[in-house]
């Protein structure tokens, strides 16, 4: 399998791959009119195989060879040429999407695009039709796909880039995750992936770009579903998708749900309590315990293409969580301790987009989101029971309000071959938090956060370069008035010094500022030995991140090597220390000295083998360093994850085994759970089943591990999800469509609350 890849022109807003039938649809770049009569000609190793001429609406199909490489070359008579190079291609049909050609008195010359595995700024995949044979869901796709610095959990449904959530898109328009479940891998065109945030999407915490561009939408009605469930255990996950097209506008109503019920949840616990006048152990044996929450997603949305180029989109987003935890444990004392924890929210969301491309291929975009958290409820409570008799009961209830106002001005021009964006977002948010215990208190907090930018990207010959700096203020009160001032940079340079070869560095400088929680001066009782609080004082983190990639493919082999490094001068974290005039442990956020994290890495997959089987894994290794107050540590691991597929006519068996890395995070080691699983898929049309057995032959289940390294409360814990163990679950995926071809509007801006107020005890 070949993947085909294609570097997007900077001059052109419109590009798209060929193989053996290649279709497109030829406009005026200053009116987005259909031009017919283009003549479109396909040349193979210099000998012109093939003809076309556009129809009255500027339309056209023309079949080429696969197995070459095949220059496409646009002409009219008053416009400019243009051509297209694409490269050696699989047999797969491809629309080219609208290509707009430059009047000839404005034109600035001929351009040729060469397909790229690799640019600067992302990497285009086109899915084999193996990929999504071998693939029950989308998330199943990603995994297959295997995309750089990608992690998926298929049995929670997340994906993260770099530690980090990705910006999801589909054909360009932003979406919440909730609403990727039901994408269907046969519908992908081709994904375009970055693992690395520009300038603008930084500030926001995303980790890397994920625009999945979907097959052309029918006029008419679309619905999709999907549903995966464990008969034994509390869980569901599943989603429902309905889509009315016609010409410009797009209705559309999204669900996803997800509901865990577990039954089988425990937390041991063996930690020390160092005062300076005494040592207390605290062993905690846990008793099999409730777990649960669930998630719901409804969101409605109209979108209108006002014209090829330009887009208007209203959403309108309610999501709804609520969680419940009961851990329940036997104290060495033989006290019974229980805590009944839960939350619930709702913060419902308006989001509205504009988007207008300009003749010269500049391109305006503008986006405003309203939120409004409608009185959301945390409770904590801890209840010690020894001989029947109450010994003493810890409670933390709070109430929060929160309202957001978010808005983006984005600006792109281009000029040669270099590419010239400008920006500011904003975002005013402004909570009420009221904390019952030990007296009623009211906590107001108000932020201002404004980061105007600016990005430069081009190409020097094989050599690109992108620079993107900003200018970011934080302004935050809660009581007390903060004021922070930050710049935030990066650069990238990449090489291709063959066509097999990719080169890449990427460094960046960013500041993280205290959350609005840390920084509150409320106390709360945890339990007989423990205050929680935050710290006003906290001062910004500064972090400073660098990494070098060295990427090889050829045929149906594909490889990173990829070594990073994070340094983080005065890093925030959770510290606990003895507070001697209240003879308790304090629990607050403070600034700790440094931490740092070196990381190597090598994946590599190789498909198509014997023509049955697919294979993919990496390895690597992470040395981490950290230093509070006057304690160091320091912590090294290797981690490993493999993917194995047979498939044979319509069904696919695979496994997937993953080893998790420890991580080094100032004073505590946590490892998330090894996973495991063995999937058996059948497809036919538009209907998927899947059977899964997640975690075999491990009884155990899901296994999560903390170590304090704390002066004052060392110890270490482990949660055990047993429900997840050998746990069976049936799946499937179903979608329908009907009505004519249509084209769709797209967007570039998805800009969410992500601020989060309260301060919590985690259970």
């Amino acid at each position: 399998m070949k993947f085909g890849l294609l570097l997007f022109s900077l001059l052109f807003s419109s590009l798209a791959y060929g193989q053996e039938t290649i279709r497109g649809m030829v406009c005026d770049e200053t009116d987005s009119a259909g031009v017919m009569g283009v003549v479109v000609d396909c040349t193979a190793d210099s000998v012109l195989v093939a003809r076309v001429v556009t129809d009255g609406k500027g339309k056209f199909a023309v079949t080429a060879d696969g197995r070459k490489t095949t220059l496409i070359k646009f002409t009219h008579v008053g416009y400019a040429p243009y051509f297209l190079s694409l490269p050696v291609q699989k047999k797969q049909d491809i629309d080219l999407g609208v290509i707009y050609l430059k009047p000839a008195d404005t034109a600035l010359g001929e351009v040729t695009v060469v397909a790229n595995a690799n640019r600067i700024d992302r990497t285009l995949v086109i899915p084999s039709k193996q990929d999504v044979r071998v693939s029950e869901d989308f998330y199943g796709l990603l995994l297959t796909m295997n995309l750089r610095n990608m992690k998926v959990d298929v049995l929670n449904k997340k994906v993260t880039v770099g530690g980090k959530r990705p910006l999801w898109k589909i054909n360009g328009i932003p979406k919440d995750e909730s609403e990727i479940a039901t994408v269907r891998p046969q519908n992908v065109e081709r994904i375009e992936y970055s693992d690395l945030p520009s300038a603008r999407e930084a500030d926001r915490g995303y980790g890397g770009v994920v625009n999945i561009i979907l097959k052309k939408q029918d006029n008419g009605v679309m619905i999709a579903a999907n549903a995966m469930t464990a008969f034994t255990t509390g869980y569901v996950n599943g989603g429902v998708q309905a889509l009315y097209h016609k010409d410009k506008n797009d209705f559309y109503v999204t669900y996803s749900t997800s509901y865990r019920g577990y039954r089988k949840w425990t937390k041991d616990e063996n930690s020390l309590f160092i005062s300076p006048v005494d040592t207390i152990v605290r062993n905690a044996t846990g008793v099999e315990s409730r777990f649960g929450y669930i998630s719901q997603n409804i969101n409605l949305g109209f979108m209108r293409a006002i014209d090829a180029r330009t887009a208007f989109s209203i959403t309108l987003r309610n999501p709804l969580y609520y969680q419940h935890n009961i851990p329940k444990s036997i104290l060495q004392n033989g006290v019974n301790r229980e805590t009944n924890s839960s939350y619930r929210g709702y913060t419902p969301a308006v989001d509205v987009f504009f988007g207008k491309t300009f003749s010269n291929n500049d391109r305006l975009e503008l986006n405003v989101v309203g939120t409004y958290s409608l009185k959301g409820k945390s409770l904590y409570t801890t209840t010690d029971v020894l001989n029947g008799q109450n010994t003493g009961t810890y409670t933390m209830p709070a109430d929060t309000k929160r309202r957001s106002l978010i808005w983006e001005a984005f600006y792109s021009h281009n000029f040669g071959q270099m590419r010239l964006m400008v920006g500011v977002q904003n975002t005013m948010g402004k909570s009420t938090n009221t904390y019952y215990n030990p007296s009623v208190s009211r906590d107001e907090l108000s932020e201002n956060n404004t980061y105007a930018y600016t990005q430069l990207s081009g190409a020097l010959g094989k050599l690109q370069y992108s620079l993107g700096t900003g200018l970011k203020y934080n302004n935050m009160d809660n009581g007390q008035r903060r004021e922070y001032w930050r710049n935030q940079s990066q650069l990238t340079l990449s090489y291709s010094p063959s066509k097999n070869l990719f080169l890449r560095y990427y460094g960046v400088y960013y500041p993280t500022m205290p959350s609005l929680f840390a920084l509150t001066s409320v106390v709360q009782r945890i339990d007989d030995l423990q205050l929680l609080t935050g710290n006003p004082t906290l001062r910004s983190t500064q972090n400073f991140y660098n990494s070098m990639l060295v990427s090889y493919s050829r045929n149906k082999f594909n490889s990173d090597l990829q070594v990073t490094y994070r340094y983080a001068d005065r890093p925030i974290f959770m510290h606990i220390d003895y507070d001697n005039g209240q003879q308790l442990f304090v629990q607050r956020y403070i600034n700790g000295i440094y931490g740092s994290q070196l990381n190597l890495n090598y994946s590599a997959s190789l498909k198509e083998i014997f023509g049955f089987m697919n294979v993919s894994g990496e390895c690597g290794y992470s040395y981490f360093r950290s230093k509070a107050e006057t304690l160091a540590h320091t912590l090294g691991n290797f981690y490993w994850s493999m993917t194995v597929q047979l498939y044979y006519k319509q069904f696919t068996l695979s496994a997937y085994m993953m080893q998790p890395r420890k991580v080094l995070d100032n004073e505590i080691i946590s490892r998330d759970e090894k996973v495991s699983r063995i999937t058996l898929a059948w497809k036919k049309q538009n209907l998927t089943l899947t059977a899964a057995v997640f975690n075999p032959f491990t009884p155990q289940g899901s296994n999560y591990i903390d170590q304090s390294l704390s002066k004052y409360n060392p110890g270490k814990s482990k949660v055990a999800i047993h429900d997840n163990g050998n746990m069976f679950t049936l799946g499937f995926s179903w979608n329908f469509s009907f009505g004519n071809k249509g084209n769709s509007s797209r967007r570039s801006l998805n800009n969410t609350d992500s601020g989060n107020s309260i301060l919590r005890a985690n259970p």
